[in-house]
């Protein structure tokens, strides 16, 4: 969100991401055992007793709620649904697995052996060499006479063979998407090079369809750690940080969210004025687009474009803008919400305006969700004994606006950097992408800060419409604050 430079931080942030509740969990199990690993780490195997068949993927149940942020009868409370699952990677809407062009992105898996023990089945042993149990068949071809009745029974004791096999990278990932551990191993697994290798190869659709996804595949690589795992490191820190000053965890949050989150203001200016004079403003609004249009560059008239063709654009809202403290802000619903600030600039100059579009039409919008710092700050909060989590949301502030909001804020602040000049009416990038930063090391344990910030830049990174100066902007100032290097 654009902030006024006179507006002070205790202003409503208006921007809340969707719910997610838990997805159906797999059967139950009576055996763990730990197979030979892709790639030398230890991966958990569960499988039922005796059972010696291939096992088909396990299938996920996702459900949504719509928790539009701005709903003010909810600020400050448990958010709907709040409490329920274990904390996943959320889909991004309209996404689904990419199977990635043949010949380009395979890593070689297999190329060895594997002596059966009691409770194996060839699914389970393909997934542990292969990063996917589908590769079972080929297992099986390579051992004929060593596995029958198709496959669906093998012997404790027999040896076999693991055929060498190059495996696609982004489809294996994207296969493995529904369970985390699978996920985080295999892409654990694959060297530097290889992965490097993998994205320089990827072309400007595969970038597009895959960046969020592939900036949770960043947090899991860099940090070793699933988003359960990463949830239950940042719970472990905020208890210590709550010893420390002899409070409990609950009290803790409360009291970072008191003081670094956004909770509401109120609007005196336009319920002020006389049915005539707002009259007016509507008609100086309605005239200022038009201004505005007519100035746009191509980049500008293409975001501006992209949200109406999606039901967005331009909205009057002299009053949220007033009461959030706020030159321009969006809902991630491809408005862009405007007030009195804004119509003066625009008035004065248009193109004053190109670097709030930019940022709040544009930036946020494109980022979308999900959110992975509030995710992972939602499931601390839900593990909580219910009168600590009441405690921990009990203020005027919000969870989202202290934890969540400034992954988007930095991708916003690098859309808007183009068109930053010294009398921009709100920030400036150069300023607000290390003062996000400094947020996220500040709020997070140190490995859970470094996985956000090594996600986001694998976002940025692979996202054309930021440019190479924007970029570097938020990699020298990640380096800088994190002692990191980024690659």
């Amino acid at each position: 969100m654009a902030r006024d430079r006179e507006s002070t931080p205790s202003a409503q942030q208006p921007l809340r991401p969707a719910q997610e509740r838990e997805r159906a969990a797999p059967g139950k199990v009576t055996l763990t055992q730990r197979l030979a690993p892709v790639g030398g780490a230890p991966v958990q195997r569960k499988a039922a007793l005796g059972d010696s068949a291939p096992r088909p993927p396990v299938k996920s149940a996702w459900a949504w709620t719509n928790d539009p942020w701005m709903d003010t009868a909810h600020r400050g409370t448990q958010p709907p649904g709040l409490g329920t699952a274990p904390v996943q990677a959320k889909r991004a809407a309209g996404t689904g697995p990419v199977v990635q062009r043949e010949g380009e992105g395979t890593v070689s898996r297999g190329g060895g052996e594997h002596v059966v023990v009691r409770g194996d089945t060839l699914w389970d042993i393909a997934q542990a060499t292969y990063g996917h149990g589908r590769y079972w068949t080929r297992i099986r071809d390579a051992n004929r006479g060593r596995v029958f009745r198709g496959g669906h029974l093998i012997h404790p004791g027999v040896t076999l063979t693991l055929p060498a096999i190059e495996v696609p990278i982004l489809d294996t990932m994207r296969r493995n998407e529904d369970d985390p551990e699978a996920l985080r191993d295999f892409a654990g697994s694959i060297s530097d090079a290889d992965y490097q290798a993998f994205l320089g190869a990827l072309d400007a659709e595969e970038r597009e369809a895959n960046a969020q996804f592939l900036q949770l595949v960043e947090m899991m690589r860099s940090s070793g750690m699933t988003m359960q795992e990463l949830a239950d490191e940042q719970r472990t820190f905020l208890e210590g940080e709550a010893a420390r000053r002899g409070e409990s965890i609950g009290t803790y949050i409360h009291g970072q969210i008191a003081t670094h989150g956004y909770g509401g203001g109120s609007a005196t200016w336009w319920p002020s004025l006389t049915p005539d004079e707002q009259a007016d403003w509507e008609e100086r609004f309605r005239r200022v687009q038009e201004a505005v249009r007519g100035a746009a560059t191509d980049d500008v008239r293409q975001i501006i474009e992209q949200a109406e063709a999606a039901g967005g654009g331009f909205v009057w809202a002299p009053e949220d803008c007033e009461r959030n403290g706020a030159f321009g802000f969006t809902r991630i619903d491809h408005r862009l919400y405007v007030g009195r600030r804004w119509v003066e600039a625009a008035e004065a100059d248009p193109t004053s305006v190109f670097a709030n579009i930019a940022h709040e039409m544009g930036g946020h919008n494109e980022y979308g969700e999900p959110l992975h710092g509030f995710a992972i700050m939602e499931q601390v909060v839900a593990d909580l004994p219910e009168d600590e989590r009441d405690e921990a949301l009990s203020g005027g502030n919000s969870l989202f606006s202290t934890y969540g909001y400034m992954e988007t804020e930095i991708f916003a602040e690098l859309r808007e950097h183009t068109y930053d000049r010294d009398d921009n009416p709100t920030d400036h990038p150069s300023d607000d992408v290390g003062h996000q930063l400094e947020r996220i090391r500040d709020a997070f344990a140190p490995r859970v800060a470094e996985a956000l910030v090594r996600g986001l830049w694998r976002r940025v990174q692979l996202d054309d419409r930021v440019p190479e100066p924007s970029k570097e902007l938020f990699r020298t100032n990640a380096e800088a604050i994190f002692g990191i290097t980024l690659t």
